[in-house]
């Protein structure tokens, strides 16, 4: 985790640099962006390349929109490396989740992968390469800089890391992920379960809770 941490480091202050930058800078730089993630997307998706066939340059809101429930039907299609497939995903995800492995080390060397919960009836599924999950772990490391936290090789941060007990969540393996000897870290898991009232309040659109029960955190050093 050494070698993904250094790489961390280095994109985190790549990442700061931005933080000077003028409106017309980021605008475009998001512009940029985007065009370089069309333009990968539509030739390597066999999904992209028929849903955005002759709207490579049109705006976001002229395309079509995508669902969690189409992404999950189509996740094959979508994907931009053949090599990744549904199943083999999804069996990856079982093996952590029975206690079969590391999350924060990558699946066949290369990839990170991470589920929702499924709590609104689909559960997603998502992998992402070095790079990518490099760039998701500098969005986390975000926090330090807002809160002004100097962080660095000679700068241990003892880090404590809330996230939930299921290895396939994003939370898990970020904090799996960021083990480290340069960064002290406790990770604790917790939960609690709310007992929750289907029914509306009158003139609200929050669920009344009834009743809570504690649920004791599991703590790894």
């Amino acid at each position: 985790m050494t070698a993904l941490f250094g790489e961390l480091l280095v994109t985190r202050w790549r990442t700061q640099q931005h933080d000077r930058w003028t409106r017309t800078q980021l605008d475009d730089h998001r512009q940029r962006m985007l065009a370089r993630l069309r333009d990968h997307a539509a030739p390597q998706s066999p999904y992209y390349a028929d849903q955005h066939r002759g709207m490579q340059r049109a705006a976001l809101s002229q395309l079509p929109p995508l669902t969690k429930t189409q992404l999950m039907a189509q996740w094959d299609r979508l994907v931009t490396s053949p090599e990744l497939r549904l199943d083999s995903v999804t069996r990856r995800l079982q093996d952590l989740e029975s206690g079969g492995g590391d999350p924060g080390q990558p699946w066949q060397g290369r990839w990170w992968t991470a589920a929702t919960a499924g709590s609104a009836g689909q559960r997603g599924v998502f992998v992402w390469n070095r790079r990518e999950w490099i760039r998701i772990l500098s969005s986390y490391a975000r926090v330090n800089d807002w809160a002004q936290v100097k962080v660095g090789p000679r700068r241990p941060v003892p880090t404590a890391i809330v996230s939930t007990r299921n290895p396939t969540h994003q939370s898990a393996v970020v904090g799996a992920s960021l083990r480290n000897p340069l960064v002290p870290t406790l990770t604790t898991a917790w939960g609690v379960t709310l007992l929750v009232d289907s029914r509306y309040q009158e003139g609200t659109t929050r669920r009344d809770v009834i009743d809570t029960q504690e649920v004791h955190p599991g703590v790894q050093g």
